[in-house]
């Protein structure tokens, strides 16, 4: 049976509050003799009913009318308890929720259906979720379901615990294999499969230490050694990452040869390009230096400040070697296979001088808005816009604008209206040269981002 709490069925996301109205992201599930112990109530049972409780606003426009918005909602979802393997155990009925949508983790139950269900409890509350992350699974043969057997027979089974992973190397390996390090209640050393799988059985429960040794020309990501704690009849899952013996390292400073630090660095492969693969990043540290670590052999660019101007880097783009836009005019780093490039130093261009520019933010009827926010997007065709604008500080909606001298901007303002509702102005266009007179913004969109949603663009 299914019931509908509410007026309407909710579409979209973003609505709700707290972990609810979050995006979904999941790197599980863990193996059932992991998750069975850190889970607090697991049952096998059918679902008797579900209720949808909306998440429905209403607010006011400016021009009076009335706008329904629908986010994600809660089912609340009781159950005939036909298996108890954690838990009450007298319980005969069992009330689950789950997020209605699945871009928040909700998982989606059916009428009737037969389920076997993990849960976690909501620390406020102590009421019962699940999400689509965890083991919560259809069961469609009660007696073949590998979670049933296994949760069926923990209680003859036996008290030893069990290791096992995955080795994951960089793509183009075809050195040697490194080794997994297990000390505790008993040692072991292990080698992963050819299909980079591994495992140790029947070892005693307790705490174990696990390390890993690279062979040549590899490193470990494990950047220190892992402890788990495995209680009897469980078990631990274990993710071991190599990368390339390699290094990039040079550093970024000013046409003084002062170090320029936090300047975001970007290296940038020449030649053929796997499908996303964007380029690595990296951050220049307090002294201005740099290190790409990992990167398999072949031939490099590295671009210094590669968003562009920012209100606290006011430096373009620069590429080592020379070069501002144009990676044909860029220096080539040849990196070998493991092997290491130093010295990979970029010296900026002048910075850029600041301007002040002034700017008025104001209604359609040309009165000034109060509580209104705006900012400066620096545009080019080598790079769209900034990836961090510049914030005008306003009074009464006017005040100005600090940006670089000689640069294209955009000007958008925004302004949130007691409902949380957000309208939007712009985008302006203007270049801030010569004497650059007030810019005005008119706040005239029913919307949130002018910059993105504006055909003005």
């Amino acid at each position: 049976m299914r019931k509908l709490v509410g007026a309407a069925l909710l579409i979209g996301c973003g609505l709700g509050s707290g972990k609810q109205a979050r995006a979904c992201s999941c790197i599980g599930p863990a193996p059932v003799c992991s998750a069975f112990w850190s889970t607090p109530v697991i049952f096998h049972g059918r679902v008797i009913e579900r209720t949808l409780i909306p998440n429905i606003i209403e607010r006011k426009l400016p021009d009076g009318s009335t706008q329904t918005l629908y986010g994600n909602g809660v089912y609340v979802v009781r159950f005939a308890v036909e298996e108890l393997f954690r838990g009450d155990p007298t319980a005969r009925e069992i009330t689950v929720k789950t997020n209605q949508q699945s871009s928040a983790c909700g998982f989606p139950f059916k009428d009737d259906g037969d389920y076997v269900v993990f849960t976690y409890k909501d620390q406020k509350t102590s009421e019962l979720w699940t999400t689509h992350c965890s083991r919560t699974h259809e069961v469609t043969d009660a007696a073949e379901d590998a979670d049933l057997v296994w949760m069926r027979g923990l209680g003859t089974a036996s008290p030893t615990v069990r290791l096992f992973g995955s080795v994951y190397l960089p793509k183009g390996w075809t050195g040697g294999s490194p080794s997994i390090q297990i000390s505790g209640p008993a040692n072991r050393t292990v080698l992963p499969d050819s299909m980079g799988q591994f495992s140790v059985d029947e070892l005693p429960a307790g705490s174990y230490t696990v390390t890993t040794t690279a062979p040549n020309g590899l490193q470990s990501r494990m950047k220190q050694a892992t402890v788990l704690e495995v209680p009897p009849k469980g078990c631990a899952n274990i993710t071991a990452s190599f990368e390339y013996d390699s290094h990039v390292r040079g550093h970024v400073r000013d046409a003084a040869g002062t170090a320029i630090p936090h300047l975001a660095i970007k290296l940038i492969r020449r030649g053929p390009i796997e499908p996303g693969d964007y380029g690595h990043f990296a951050i220049s540290d307090e002294n201005g230096a740099f290190d790409f670590v990992g990167e398999p052999a072949g031939d490099y660019v590295v671009l210094a400040n590669y968003d562009g101007p920012s209100p606290r880097n006011p430096y373009p783009p620069q590429y080592y070697g020379g070069g501002d836009w144009d990676p044909n005019t860029a220096g080539v780093v040849h990196l070998g296979s493991s092997a290491s490039v130093d010295n990979v130093d970029i010296v900026m261009p002048v910075a850029w001088k600041s301007m002040s520019i002034p700017v008025r933010v104001v209604m359609p009827d040309g009165s000034p808005v109060v509580g209104a926010g705006l900012w400066a997007w620096a545009y080019d065709e080598s790079f769209q816009a900034s990836v961090e604008p510049f914030h005008a500080e306003l009074r009464n909606g006017v005040g100005n604008v600090s940006v670089y001298a000689g640069r294209r901007y955009w000007l958008v303002a925004t302004l949130n209206g007691p409902d949380g509702h957000q309208r939007c102005g712009g985008p302006v266009k203007f270049t801030a040269s010569g004497e650059v007179k007030e810019q005005v913004v008119v706040i005239e969109h029913d919307w949130g981002n002018c910059l993105r949603q504006s055909s003005k663009r």
